[in-house]
């Protein structure tokens, strides 16, 4: 576990058929709402919402099947908070499973205050808007090599370039441990019966960073040195300032 292993998980496979991928997508949204992640990255969104004089406009990278930003406008909808949020994934199928849970969870694309927006891009390929408040990832950089993860933080930080007096990136992962790996192996059964999420929980805890790699990665990209918390049980979590 000393160095990182990054092996192609099956969920990134374009030929997973799309009964498979969207079971796959369901057991990772379990995973996410038993870690309790989406509520301590809401607690961050709330407090820089509540500082904002308009609307928060966040862009969420990797968003898969939308769960997180999903339960941030639900929490933000019952708080009076307006929040407005854009999912985009690589995956149409994702982007797919996303809009279909925001229209059941009546998230709408449209109006004031609280919406949702979903489209598929690649953020290490694509030209993003440059005018997000905070742009948060959440799970997505154990995929990537190191001058990638490298690429992906400078295209977040572009992604503010116009949010004015906010200007925040909120990113959360996996950190690569023994412990972890185990935990997150059980869990995964627990909580899923998808082998694909059996499979790839192994092997996302095998290419995760340290909060130190995360740390001297996020140096190199932004030009300064950045906050890394630990978040329980098998997390970091990393609020980024800009301004």
């Amino acid at each position: 576990m000393q160095q990182r292993r990054i092996e192609p998980e099956a969920m990134d496979d374009p030929e997973l058929g799309a009964e498979e991928h969207v079971a796959a997508l369901r057991g990772l949204a379990r995973l996410n709402w038993f870690s309790g992640v989406s509520r301590q990255m809401y607690r961050r969104l709330r407090q820089i919402a509540l500082a904002s004089p308009r609307p928060l406009r966040v862009l969420d990278i990797a968003t898969g099947s939308g769960d997180l930003p999903i339960d941030w406008l639900l929490r933000s909808r019952l708080e009076g908070i307006p929040l407005e949020v854009t999912g985009v994934d690589v995956s149409s199928q994702a982007i797919a499973t996303a809009r279909a849970r925001a229209a059941v969870a009546g998230c709408s694309s449209s109006g004031e205050g609280w919406t949702a927006d979903w489209w598929v891009a690649n953020a290490l390929e694509d030209c993003l808007p440059d005018d997000f408040d905070v742009v948060t990832c959440s799970l997505f950089l154990h995929h990537l090599e190191d001058e990638d993860i490298v690429r992906l933080l400078r295209a977040m930080r572009d992604a503010t370039e116009a949010g004015g007096l906010v200007r925040r990136l909120l990113i959360c992962d996996l950190v690569r441990s023994r412990w972890n790996l185990a935990a997150v192996s059980v869990a995964s059964r627990l909580l899923s019966r998808s082998p694909i999420v059996h499979g790839d929980a192994a092997l996302s805890v095998r290419a995760a960073l340290t909060r130190g790699e995360f740390a001297e990665l996020a140096e190199v990209a932004l030009g300064m040195a950045v906050p890394v918390s630990s978040l329980f049980p098998c997390r970091f979590i990393s609020e980024i300032d800009l301004r």
